[in-house]
C-alpha cells in the first residue's frame, strides 16, 4: 500500500503496525490447510469465519494482555477489517447503498462470532461447537478438533506473548496438521 493508504490509514503511532498485524492476520485465515473438502469451505462465509476466528484470539489476547492499552489497537483492527471489507465490495461494484445494506450484517456476524468464540476459548469441547455452528458444520469430526485445537493454541500462544510483540507481530502461529 502506497500513498494512498496513507491517505486513508493514520500511520502514526501502532496504526501502521496495526494494520501489518491485520494483514498477517488476513494471510493465516486463508491459509489453504484451513480449506478444502471435509474443512472450512472455500467461500465468502467460510472465509470470513476464519478471519473472525483470528481476529477473535488476536482480541481476546490483546484484551488479556492489557485491556486498557490495546483498547485503541483493538480498534484499530477493526477500523482496518470494515475498511478492508468496504473495498472488497465495493470492488464488487455495490453503490453506497447498497453498502450500506451489505456491511451491518457483515459487522453484526462479526460481533456475534467474536463474542461466542472469546467466550469459549478456554473450554475445547464448547469451542468445538461454536466452531461448528457456522462454518465447520460439515467439515469431519477430525478438522473440527485440529481447527480446534489450532484456535486454542494460538490462543495460549499469544496469551504468553506481550502485547508490544502481538502488535509487532513477533510471533508464530501454530502448524496446522492434518
Amino acid at each position: 500500500m502506497g500513498w494512498l493508504a496513507n491517505f486513508f490509514f493514520n500511520r502514526s503511532g501502532q496504526s501502521g503496525q496495526t494494520e501489518k498485524l491485520y494483514r498477517m492476520l488476513m494471510i493465516q485465515s486463508r491459509n489453504p490447510a484451513l480449506f478444502g473438502d471435509k474443512k472450512i469451505p472455500d467461500t465468502y462465509d467460510g472465509r470470513l469465519e476464519s478471519l473472525t476466528n483470528h481476529m477473535a484470539v488476536v482480541f481476546a489476547a490483546l484484551r488479556e494482555a492489557d485491556a486498557e492499552k490495546s483498547g485503541k489497537i483493538r480498534q484499530d483492527l477493526f477500523d482496518i477489517m470494515v475498511s478492508d471489507f468496504n473495498v472488497a465490495l465495493r470492488e464488487e461494484g455495490l453503490t453506497d447503498e447498497g453498502l450500506k445494506h451489505r456491511m451491518r450484517p457483515m459487522i453484526g456476524y462479526f460481533y456475534a462470532r467474536l463474542k461466542k468464540v472469546t467466550e469459549n476459548l478456554q473450554d475445547n469441547d464448547e469451542l468445538k461447537a461454536v466452531l461448528i455452528e457456522r462454518a465447520l458444520k460439515n467439515c469431519s469430526p477430525h478438522f473440527a478438533q485440529i481447527k480446534t485445537d489450532y484456535i486454542q493454541f494460538l490462543f495460549e500462544q499469544l496469551s504468553n506473548t506481550s502485547l508490544d510483540d502481538i502488535v509487532n507481530c513477533n510471533f508464530d502461529f501454530p502448524k496446522i496438521s492434518n
